[in-house]
């Protein structure tokens, strides 16, 4: 189930929690500072930081100015008039440059911090094992992750862009004030520290009440969008009409209760609207009083109101940002849990490499694993380091088999037995519990990964077929390399594999097949995968129930292509629960039983051979599979059952058993 990261957000409850979520804040802004702010970003970041704070003094230094332009034209001072002229266009001269040097920094900050953003999120992403992206897929997933990579762009923008800007606007204005009118000063510093009480009180009900609307929202959207994914099944139901009236009473009982909330936040916006103008009002007042008893002339209030009202609009936007940044960190929290956890597969330092040979001969001994029973709050966190933790039943227990070069062997056993938990061990996608791994006597630990899997080829169960052309899709193994691949030999496996689309091959090799291969069907699909697997020309291929959701004429005619991929040298693991995919691919069968029941220390291999036949005999698990899919087993005695069958030949010859009528 994917985890909407406001779903994991604590809700405020006093103000020790506000503050306490506050710091939180802080802390992942530094990991955002840390992993996404480059040497290159912080060099035009603070070179727009001094171009803005240059250019914004420069603005309010006319504003300045204009106390001597009013009083020069009040006294007819053209001297005084003419020089606040000429200081005024050298301001905005001086402006003018240092913003444009400001808004050239800013570009070349905000293309630093976008590059880095994406190329560290795609470190970040990649660089966990197939196993954390399976085991952690509630977090570590597309949505959470593309959430997270926009929140964190937006964190950036108004930290360093508008945040700063508001910030040097607000410093500059006050200082001034300060400078000019002391007393209007410190009004305005009053106005600033009630400006901040107000606005850690209201967020922080923000915080406490629109957390639980907004989950009733998403909910609302997230059964909205189901139904919609799922026309087909609302429509045969009759239930367009519940639904829309269910949307509707849920979405407008939600809404009423947050008016409710925002009626409320509304009036007190206002009352603290009222006290703020009223400060503003004040200081203004004082200066027009000072001003009527002649203690001011009247120049200096054109800069008190300038400066006191950009002192009110900067406080007012920094607010602002303060309750957006409050509003994304929850995102930004759980892409920080999820891809700061380092990876868990890593190559040691020392790790060998492997070279490109005739065949490999795969060794499992005595390989074990289990998932965890339940997973923490935390990704990544080992949940046997939690209280309480009780370890789960082991998924896979003992398992030793050999597969010797060139040898195909197929991985038998019932759905849950582990049949795809060693084909991830295999691949590494994490380590054994316990036992070991051999790829030519080296343990898959201590050799580099890239090398095994530049090795080998994996055809899935589920057919990845990227958007693209069919070039695309049997190259992608090498699109980061240079390709001098010949047209001749795409077409060789093409019709080796008897990928032919027929009318929708227009194009040839660059004949589209759209997002996920929605033009081909699941047969094509899957030998369109099979042909990228041979173009790799690996010296070991592991198929992972690549027919089990194939039609029996598509199965075999995929079949057929994997027999022509799988050369004399080529070892493979191919891993089924359907018989009739495996018995003339392979030399060698290995047997999986369900792991419960077994006791310590007990194998769940549990049986290994090189015929359906000999399997027949020694393995309870294999004949119950051959029986519910009706395999005819030849030349082979079956075992005494409680229900006999009637032989349908003489006593004398090898006796063959019919299969039940419902099987046949």
């Amino acid at each position: 189930m994917i985890v909407d990261p406001q779903d994991t957000r604590k809700i405020s409850r006093n103000w020790r929690q506000y503050l306490h979520e506050m710091k939180e804040s802080w802390s992942i802004a530094r990991w955002v500072y840390r992993e996404f702010i480059t040497a290159e970003s912080r060099h035009w970041t603070g070179r727009m930081l001094v171009s803005l704070a240059i250019s914004v003094t420069a603005l309010n230094g006319i504003a300045w100015l204009a106390k001597y332009l009013v009083d020069g034209l009040i006294r007819h001072d053209a001297h005084a008039v003419k020089m606040s002229f000429i200081g005024m266009a050298v301001f905005v001269v001086i402006y003018g440059y240092f913003d444009r040097l400001q808004m050239i920094a800013r570009e070349y900050a905000q293309g630093a911090n976008l590059a880095q953003l994406k190329r560290r999120m795609n470190e970040l992403f990649f660089e966990k094992s197939m196993g954390q992206h399976l085991q952690e897929s509630s977090y570590l997933n597309t949505a959470n992750i593309e959430r997270g990579k926009g929140r964190i762009e937006q964190l950036e923008n108004m930290l360093m862009f508008e945040g700063s800007s508001a910030l040097i606007s607000l410093i500059v204005a006050l200082t001034l004030l300060w400078l000019r009118v002391p007393s209007a000063g410190f009004f305005m510093t009053l106005l600033l520290a009630s400006y901040l009480v107000w606005l850690v009180y209201l967020n922080r009900n923000i915080s406490e009440k629109c957390v639980p609307f907004d989950k009733e929202f998403r909910r609302i959207n997230r059964w909205e969008h189901e139904r919609w994914e799922k026309i087909e099944r609302v429509k045969t139901c009759a239930k367009e009409g519940a639904e829309i009236a269910y949307q509707n009473r849920s979405f407008l009982k939600v809404l009423g209760e947050e008016r409710k909330f925002w009626l409320w936040f509304i009036g007190k916006v206002t009352w603290r609207g009222y006290s703020n103008r009223f400060v503003l009002l004040g200081a203004l007042g004082y200066g027009a009083w000072l001003i009527w008893r002649g203690d001011w002339s009247n120049g200096v209030f054109v800069p008190l109101l300038m400066y006191a009202t950009k002192v009110s609009e900067s406080i007012w936007h920094i607010g602002h940002i303060e309750h957006q940044i409050n509003w994304n960190m929850p995102a930004i929290r759980t892409a920080m849990l999820t891809l700061a956890v380092p990876p868990d597969i890593t190559d040691k330092h020392n790790a060998i490499e492997l070279r490109r040979k005739n065949g490999v001969r795969v060794e499992m001994r005595n390989v074990s694993y289990a998932y965890a029973a339940e997973k923490s709050d935390l990704p990544g966190m080992p949940v046997a380091q939690l209280a309480g933790f009780k370890p789960a039943t082991p998924i896979l227990r003992t398992v030793s088999f050999t597969i010797e070069p060139g040898e195909k062997a197929a991985l038998i056993g019932p759905s849950g037995a582990g049949k795809t938990t060693i084909m991830r061990l295999l691949m590494r996608y994490m380590d054994p519990t316990s036992g070991v791994i051999l790829i030519d006597g080296h343990d898959l630990r201590d050799i580099r990964l890239s090398s095994w899997l530049s090795l080998i080829a994996y055809v899935p169960q589920q057919a990845q077929v990227f958007d693209g052309t069919i070039r695309d899709n049997l190259l992608y193994r090498f699109t980061d390399e240079p390709i001098n691949v010949p047209d001749e030999e795409l077409w060789a496996v093409m019709r080796k594999l008897k990928i032919d689309f027929g009318d929708r091959l227009t194009d040839g090799l660059d004949t589209r097949v759209g997002r996920h291969g929605i033009e081909l069907s699941g047969g094509e699909q899957q030998r369109l995968m099979i042909g990228a697997a041979a173009m790799r020309k690996p010296i070991f291929m592991v198929v992972d129930e690549a027919t089990a959701s194939l039609d029996a004429t598509t199965e075999k005619a995929v079949q057929k292509g994997l027999e022509e991929v799988l050369g004399e040298h080529m070892g493979a693991l191919i891993i089924t629960h359907r018989l009739s995919t495996v018995r003339r691919l392979c030399s060698r069968f290995f047997v999986l039983r369900d792991s419960e029941g077994l006791a310590p220390g007990e194998s769940q291999l549990e049986a290994s051979a090189g015929s359906f036949e000999e399997l027949y005999e020694t393995s309870p698990t294999f004949r119950r599979l051959a029986d519910d899919q009706g395999v005819v087993i030849l030349d082979s005695p079956r075992p005494r059952v409680e229900t006999s069958t009637e032989p349908v030949v003489d006593p004398g010859e090898s006796i063959h058993y019919a299969e039940p009528e419902s099987i046949a």
